[in-house]
């Protein structure tokens, strides 16, 4: 079909046109003809200031949960049996507060590095409040299947009168 316009010509035009409206912040695009694959770079549909607005307000969020969930999880530690979920849940809402600082370094530096850290450290406290979910999960089967064996065995009734 003469022309037409191939695929990846198409592909390559529909983000340039989409990345001159207005508004949009914009600095570099650069488009391999050879290979299917570009490359945006510095490209944001918002200003620096309310990146770093959205951010900081995310971070407080984080901080103010991970430190309430810090005073929990010691609280919970002054037992023995709640120790055992106590200091698993100090130590992971301190990644989750150490990801909310390293989101805030990445807003200042600009420094992959810190956003790196940042992701690192939320994926491994929610992979431990995933885990945490499903024990807790079996747990309430495992209560839901005592408590129906029970009523299946027959309770013994309480006497109703001592007299």
């Amino acid at each position: 079909m003469q022309g037409s316009v191939p695929l990846l010509q198409k592909f390559i035009v529909t983000p340039i046109y989409q990345l001159n409206k207005p508004g949009i912040n914009k600095q570099t695009m650069e488009t391999d003809q050879d290979t299917p694959e570009i490359t945006l770079t510095n490209v944001s549909f918002l200003t620096s200031g309310q990146i770093e607005h959205q951010v900081d307000k995310m971070a407080r969020d984080m901080t103010f949960f991970s430190v309430f969930y810090i005073i929990q999880g010691a609280l919970l530690s002054l037992t023995i049996i709640g120790a055992l979920i106590g200091i698993p849940m100090i130590i992971y809402h301190l990644k989750l507060n150490q990801s909310a600082k390293s989101f805030r370094s990445f807003v200042r530096s600009s420094d992959f590095f810190h956003l790196h850290k940042a992701f690192e450290n939320q994926r491994q406290f929610f992979l431990f409040y995933k885990v945490l979910l499903i024990i807790m999960i079996l747990i309430f089967l495992l209560y839901v299947l005592v408590f129906v064996w029970l009523l299946s065995i027959g309770i013994p009734s309480m006497p109703q009168d001592f007299a």
